[in-house]
């Protein structure tokens, strides 16, 4: 557990801090992102937060754009949203491995293992 609390990056545990990707939808997936260089296990949670909610919320403002039921629409995908982030949390927090959304995982693999920070 030392290990995995050293190799974190606010000193919380690789678990907790995975599970924070996902909490503040792609906000916190990018931030993790861009501070996170020695873990890849919370890289590459904040990668797969950052592509999915990231994909919701431009479907999200799309649909706003449609007259009359977009407003509804919109409004369906923000409780899509929250409840994906708490789930996908409580998966990310409890899992030791990697925890693979699918059709995403595989570009966050990618995504993550590239743009590597020194």
């Amino acid at each position: 557990m030392n290990n995995r609390k050293k190799d974190s990056i606010l000193g919380l545990g690789e678990n907790i801090e995975s599970a924070l990707c996902y909490l503040g939808l792609w906000v916190t997936g990018l931030i993790f992102y861009l501070i996170s260089h020695k873990n890849k296990k919370i890289r590459f949670h904040a990668a797969q937060s950052l592509i999915f909610f990231g994909i919701v919320f431009i479907v999200k403002v799309a649909l706003s754009f449609i007259p009359l039921i977009g407003k509804v629409f919109a409004s369906t995908f923000n409780f899509i949203e929250t409840a994906c982030a708490v789930v996908f949390a409580l998966i990310a927090f409890n899992k030791t491995n990697e925890f693979n959304i699918p059709l995403i995982s595989n570009l966050a693999k990618e995504l993550s293992e590239a743009h590597k920070l020194p």
